[in-house]
Protein backbone atom coordinates (compact mmCIF):
# COMPACT_ATOMS: atom_id res chain seq x y z
CA UNK A 1 0.00 0.00 0.00
CA UNK A 2 1.38 3.43 -0.94
CA UNK A 3 2.07 6.08 1.67
CA UNK A 4 -0.79 8.32 0.41
CA UNK A 5 -3.16 5.36 0.61
CA UNK A 6 -2.03 4.64 4.16
CA UNK A 7 -2.45 8.30 5.07
CA UNK A 8 -6.04 8.36 3.82
CA UNK A 9 -6.85 4.81 4.98
CA UNK A 10 -7.59 3.44 1.50
CA UNK A 11 -7.15 0.02 0.00
CA UNK A 12 -4.92 -0.68 -2.98
CA UNK A 13 -8.00 -1.05 -5.22
CA UNK A 14 -9.18 2.41 -4.25
CA UNK A 15 -5.74 3.83 -5.02
CA UNK A 16 -5.78 2.14 -8.43
CA UNK A 17 -9.20 3.67 -9.16
CA UNK A 18 -7.94 7.12 -8.19
CA UNK A 19 -4.82 6.71 -10.35
CA UNK A 20 -7.08 5.78 -13.28
CA UNK A 21 -9.14 8.89 -12.52
CA UNK A 22 -5.99 11.06 -12.49
CA UNK A 23 -4.91 9.55 -15.81
CA UNK A 24 -8.36 10.25 -17.27
CA UNK A 25 -8.08 13.90 -16.16
CA UNK A 26 -4.75 14.21 -17.94
CA UNK A 27 -6.08 12.55 -21.10
CA UNK A 28 -9.14 14.82 -21.06
CA UNK A 29 -6.95 17.92 -20.90
CA UNK A 30 -4.67 16.67 -23.68
CA UNK A 31 -7.67 16.13 -25.98
CA UNK A 32 -9.12 19.50 -24.95
CA UNK A 33 -5.84 21.28 -25.81
CA UNK A 34 -5.66 19.50 -29.16
CA UNK A 35 -9.24 20.41 -30.13
CA UNK A 36 -8.69 24.00 -28.96
CA UNK A 37 -5.66 24.27 -31.24
CA UNK A 38 -7.77 23.02 -34.16
CA UNK A 39 -10.49 25.51 -33.24
CA UNK A 40 -7.92 28.32 -33.19
CA UNK A 41 -6.68 27.36 -36.65
CA UNK A 42 -10.26 27.40 -37.98
CA UNK A 43 -10.86 30.78 -36.28
CA UNK A 44 -7.75 32.35 -37.82
CA UNK A 45 -8.59 30.89 -41.22
CA UNK A 46 -12.17 32.22 -41.03
CA UNK A 47 -11.00 35.69 -40.04
CA UNK A 48 -8.52 35.65 -42.92
CA UNK A 49 -11.23 34.59 -45.37
CA UNK A 50 -13.60 37.29 -44.15
CA UNK A 51 -10.87 39.94 -44.42
CA UNK A 52 -9.91 38.80 -47.93
CA UNK A 53 -13.53 38.74 -49.11
CA UNK A 54 -13.94 42.41 -48.21
CA UNK A 55 -10.45 43.72 -48.90
CA UNK A 56 -11.60 45.82 -51.89
CA UNK A 57 -14.87 46.98 -50.39
CA UNK A 58 -15.02 50.45 -48.88
CA UNK A 59 -17.79 49.70 -46.42
CA UNK A 60 -18.53 46.47 -44.63
CA UNK A 61 -22.18 45.60 -43.94
CA UNK A 62 -23.15 46.07 -40.30
CA UNK A 63 -24.38 42.47 -40.07
CA UNK A 64 -20.96 41.22 -41.18
CA UNK A 65 -19.23 43.37 -38.56
CA UNK A 66 -21.62 42.11 -35.86
CA UNK A 67 -20.94 38.51 -36.91
CA UNK A 68 -17.18 39.09 -36.77
CA UNK A 69 -17.49 40.60 -33.29
CA UNK A 70 -19.61 37.67 -32.06
CA UNK A 71 -17.19 35.12 -33.55
CA UNK A 72 -14.30 36.91 -31.80
CA UNK A 73 -16.21 36.93 -28.50
CA UNK A 74 -16.92 33.20 -28.83
CA UNK A 75 -13.23 32.51 -29.50
CA UNK A 76 -12.21 34.73 -26.56
CA UNK A 77 -14.59 32.83 -24.26
CA UNK A 78 -13.14 29.53 -25.47
CA UNK A 79 -9.65 30.90 -24.79
CA UNK A 80 -10.67 32.00 -21.30
CA UNK A 81 -12.10 28.54 -20.58
CA UNK A 82 -8.93 26.92 -21.90
CA UNK A 83 -6.81 29.11 -19.61
CA UNK A 84 -8.86 28.17 -16.56
CA UNK A 85 -8.68 24.51 -17.52
CA UNK A 86 -4.92 24.82 -17.93
CA UNK A 87 -4.72 26.42 -14.47
CA UNK A 88 -6.35 23.32 -12.96
CA UNK A 89 -4.02 21.04 -14.88
CA UNK A 90 -0.95 22.95 -13.69
CA UNK A 91 -2.22 22.79 -10.10
CA UNK A 92 -2.53 19.02 -10.25
CA UNK A 93 0.52 17.97 -12.26
CA UNK A 94 3.11 20.74 -11.93
CA UNK A 95 2.62 22.29 -8.51
CA UNK A 96 1.75 19.02 -6.75
CA UNK A 97 3.10 16.49 -9.25
CA UNK A 98 6.40 15.54 -7.62
CA UNK A 99 5.21 11.95 -7.34
CA UNK A 100 2.08 9.88 -7.77
CA UNK A 101 1.53 10.10 -4.03
CA UNK A 102 1.62 13.90 -4.02
CA UNK A 103 -0.89 14.03 -6.89
CA UNK A 104 -3.08 11.53 -5.06
CA UNK A 105 -2.85 13.52 -1.83
CA UNK A 106 -3.71 16.73 -3.68
CA UNK A 107 -6.76 15.12 -5.29
CA UNK A 108 -7.87 13.70 -1.93
CA UNK A 109 -7.78 17.09 -0.17
CA UNK A 110 -9.65 18.72 -3.04
CA UNK A 111 -12.75 19.09 -0.84
CA UNK A 112 -11.06 20.56 2.25
CA UNK A 113 -9.80 24.01 3.17
CA UNK A 114 -9.83 27.40 1.51
CA UNK A 115 -8.34 26.09 -1.73
CA UNK A 116 -11.52 24.20 -2.52
CA UNK A 117 -13.60 27.39 -2.24
CA UNK A 118 -11.32 29.14 -4.71
CA UNK A 119 -11.37 26.10 -7.00
CA UNK A 120 -15.16 25.89 -6.79
CA UNK A 121 -15.45 29.54 -7.82
CA UNK A 122 -13.11 28.90 -10.75
CA UNK A 123 -15.07 25.79 -11.76
CA UNK A 124 -18.39 27.63 -11.63
CA UNK A 125 -16.91 30.52 -13.61
CA UNK A 126 -15.44 28.12 -16.20
CA UNK A 127 -18.80 26.35 -16.55
CA UNK A 128 -20.53 29.73 -16.92
CA UNK A 129 -18.08 30.82 -19.62
CA UNK A 130 -18.57 27.64 -21.62
CA UNK A 131 -22.36 27.88 -21.23
CA UNK A 132 -22.34 31.47 -22.48
CA UNK A 133 -20.17 30.34 -25.36
CA UNK A 134 -22.65 27.61 -26.29
CA UNK A 135 -25.61 29.99 -26.03
CA UNK A 136 -23.95 32.51 -28.35
CA UNK A 137 -23.13 29.78 -30.88
CA UNK A 138 -26.71 28.48 -30.81
CA UNK A 139 -28.14 31.97 -31.23
CA UNK A 140 -25.90 32.51 -34.25
CA UNK A 141 -27.37 29.32 -35.74
CA UNK A 142 -30.88 30.59 -35.05
CA UNK A 143 -30.08 33.91 -36.69
CA UNK A 144 -28.60 32.16 -39.75
CA UNK A 145 -31.68 29.98 -40.11
CA UNK A 146 -33.84 33.09 -39.76
CA UNK A 147 -32.01 34.58 -42.75
CA UNK A 148 -31.77 31.38 -44.82
CA UNK A 149 -35.42 30.38 -44.46
CA UNK A 150 -36.75 33.89 -45.19
CA UNK A 151 -37.80 34.69 -41.63
CA UNK A 152 -39.91 31.56 -41.18
CA UNK A 153 -41.24 31.60 -37.61
CA UNK A 154 -41.91 27.84 -37.55
CA UNK A 155 -38.29 26.86 -38.19
CA UNK A 156 -36.87 29.50 -35.86
CA UNK A 157 -39.31 28.57 -33.09
CA UNK A 158 -38.23 24.91 -33.36
CA UNK A 159 -34.60 25.95 -33.09
CA UNK A 160 -35.31 28.21 -30.13
CA UNK A 161 -37.16 25.34 -28.46
CA UNK A 162 -34.04 23.19 -28.93
CA UNK A 163 -31.87 25.98 -27.47
CA UNK A 164 -34.17 26.27 -24.45
CA UNK A 165 -34.12 22.50 -23.95
CA UNK A 166 -30.32 22.62 -24.03
CA UNK A 167 -30.31 25.40 -21.45
CA UNK A 168 -32.54 23.41 -19.11
CA UNK A 169 -29.90 20.73 -18.74
CA UNK A 170 -28.51 20.80 -15.21
CA UNK A 171 -24.81 20.28 -14.51
CA UNK A 172 -24.59 17.86 -11.58
CA UNK A 173 -20.81 17.38 -11.57
CA UNK A 174 -20.13 19.85 -8.74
Amino acid sequence: MSSAAQHFGMSDDEVIQIIRFITAILNYHIIQIFTYSLYTMVFVSAMHQIADAHSGANKWPSQRIALIIIICVIWALATLHMGMSWNGLVSIYVTHGQSQNSVLAYIMVYGDGNWSKKRLILDVFADSVIALNAILAELINVWRCWKIYNQNYLIVSLLLLCVLCGLSRVNTEV
